[in-house]
């Protein structure tokens, strides 16, 4: 990606057993999780957008159908963190849609 930066996150021993224990932090992990996968299986569009070969249309087909199953698991995981990031405060606003 043109103009990225890398990330280094630190954190000492306590706060990382903290978040070992925190069940939002593993369900906000599982959402990173997924939309790194909704950006894995769109990638390789951009390239096969003319490729009208067989092959094209295999990887367009697989892409779309593997984003729909991935969209899918996001939903669910969505509904399931409303249970620990819906009362926040600063994201009132979001649960309400």
């Amino acid at each position: 990606m043109a103009g990225s930066k890398l990330w280094k996150i630190q954190c000492d021993k306590s706060v990382l057993d903290g978040l070992r224990n925190d069940k939002g932090f593993w369900q906000l992990t599982a959402f990173a999780r997924a939309v790194n996968s909704l950006r894995f299986v769109q990638a390789p569009l951009d390239d096969s957008q003319n490729d009208d070969t067989p092959s094209g249309q295999r990887l367009r087909m697989n892409s779309f159908l593997f984003t729909c199953a991935l969209l899918y698991e996001a939903m669910l995981l969505v509904e399931t963190m409303n249970q620990y990031f819906g009362r926040k405060p600063h994201l009132q606003d979001y649960t309400q849609c």
